[in-house]
């Protein structure tokens, strides 16, 4: 009713005023080259956080998280190994999460580094027949020694990091794509 005076305004839509800054390197290396089996591929990318400060409001502390529970780490790798000869492909790819604390209190603990192997092996079809020709099939293995997640301490929290790690163990794949 505008001939009322106006006692307050209530505004409940949602507002994001909370704010992240971040500085970090990312880098991705990449090289090929062809020897007596086949061509041989290396590679090494990953990720070096050096700031992840959260503020929830302008007015509010600004919080230093990287390296934290549930926060971006500071080191992440993953170093590869291809190979590729005729129909043939294998990848191998090493991953490394780099360790952390579950605070920024130092009397809170940390939680260790962790480390998987991803193993990819495909083969391409080269056949007159119709049928199979144009078909790929892939292998795969994710975690392939099944390394389970750090162990996360802390009362309220399942157990791991879900924001930096996997409860599903090795994962085993077969795909197969036809083309026509």
């Amino acid at each position: 009713n505008c001939n009322q005076p106006i006692a307050a305004i209530l505004d409940t839509r949602n507002s994001n005023l909370s704010s992240v800054k971040t500085r970090g390197v990312d880098a991705d290396i990449d090289y090929a080259f062809d020897t007596a089996i086949g061509e041989i591929g290396l590679g090494l990318r990953g990720t070096y956080t050096l700031d992840y400060v959260t503020q929830l409001t302008d007015t509010a502390p600004a919080y230093e998280v990287v390296d934290t529970l549930n926060h971006p780490l500071s080191l992440r790798v993953a170093g590869t190994v291809s190979w590729a000869r005729q129909d043939w492909k294998a990848y191998a790819t090493v991953n490394y999460a780099g360790g952390y604390r579950i605070s920024s209190t130092a009397q809170l603990g940390s939680i260790g580094s962790w480390t998987t192997v991803d193993l990819n092996l495909g083969y391409q079809v080269t056949s007159d027949n119709a049928w199979f020709s144009g078909t790929r099939v892939y292998l795969g293995a994710i975690n392939l020694f099944d390394r389970e997640p750090p162990f996360v301490n802390v009362a309220g929290v399942f157990a791991y990091d879900g924001a930096n790690a996997t409860l599903l163990g090795r994962q085993l794949s077969l795909q197969i794509i036809k083309q026509w």
